[in-house]
Formats: C-alpha cells, sequence, structure tokens
C-alpha cells in the first residue's frame, strides 16, 4: 500500500542520500528486517513479580512527588518531565510485552540515516532502546547454519 525510502531523509542535507547499484547494503538490511522476535515469557514473569524487589519500573501507580507542587521552577519542571517521559515508555513496553506475550515471532523493520547507521522503525519495544526492552526480547529461531 505504501513504501518508504531505505535512507531517512535529512533535510540539513543539500542532495538526497542514494545507493550505488552494486552495493549490498539492500540485502543487509532485508537478511536484519528478517529476524524474528518474541517475548520472552519467563523474563516478564519474572520482571513483573520481583519489581518491588528490584525496581525494573516505575510503577503505574507512583505518583512524583513534585507533581503534588502547585508552582514548578524550570528545574523542577524538567525532572518531572523527565520522570513522566521514562514512565510512560517503560508503561508502552509492557503494555507491547503483554500484546505480543503469545506471538511465536515478529519483526522490527529498519532504516538507515545518510551516515548508514541502521535504526528500527517501530517505537518502544526494540533492541536498540532501554534495558527494559532488551530483557523482554529473544529471537523466535536460533542460528541458522549457512
Amino acid at each position: 500500500m505504501y513504501s518508504n525510502d531505505i535512507i531517512l531523509p535529512n533535510s540539513e542535507l543539500s542532495s538526497k542520500s542514494t545507493l550505488l547499484s552494486n552495493n549490498i547494503i539492500c540485502s543487509i538490511v532485508n537478511k536484519i528486517n528478517s529476524v524474528g522476535f518474541r517475548i520472552n515469557s519467563a523474563v516478564l514473569e519474572f520482571i513483573l513479580n520481583n519489581n518491588k524487589r528490584y525496581n525494573f519500573f516505575i510503577d503505574n501507580k507512583y505518583i512524583y512527588p513534585l507533581a503534588f507542587k502547585n508552582k514548578l521552577n524550570s528545574l523542577e519542571l524538567k525532572e518531572l518531565e523527565r520522570f513522566n517521559s521514562k514512565k510512560y515508555l517503560e508503561q508502552n513496553i509492557l503494555g507491547l510485552s503483554f500484546l505480543f506475550k503469545d506471538i511465536p515471532a515478529f519483526y522490527m523493520p529498519v532504516r538507515l540515516d545518510y551516515r548508514g547507521r541502521l535504526y528500527c522503525i517501530t517505537e518502544y519495544l526494540i533492541y536498540q532502546g532501554i534495558e527494559l526492552a532488551k530483557f523482554l526480547l529473544e529471537f523466535n529461531y536460533g542460528e541458522k547454519s549457512y
């Protein structure tokens, strides 16, 4: 229905990055895109059962003390925003983990930036994300022999 270029655009560059016809980067990106993942259910269960002991994530019911303050200075506002951002990120990761925990394989498509660095297109539950996301992911198949 739609397609995206393999290279993320950069509006600051005077010209668009392109790939040469004999460049192997397309096959590398396709190979990486073909790697399936699944949720490590044992790790998810351990994280949920032991969060109070190890603080793997911020409890959804916890309210940061600065949220009760009527007037915040700029540093306090940034601190509260940082806290809320981390809390919502962790809750999104856990929510996606619950949605995907019974799915045998899902895929994370990647794209390149103009420097040749790979980035996941998806958000939150990615192997390039925070530790909580990395803990919950595992490959759905073992290593292939060629």
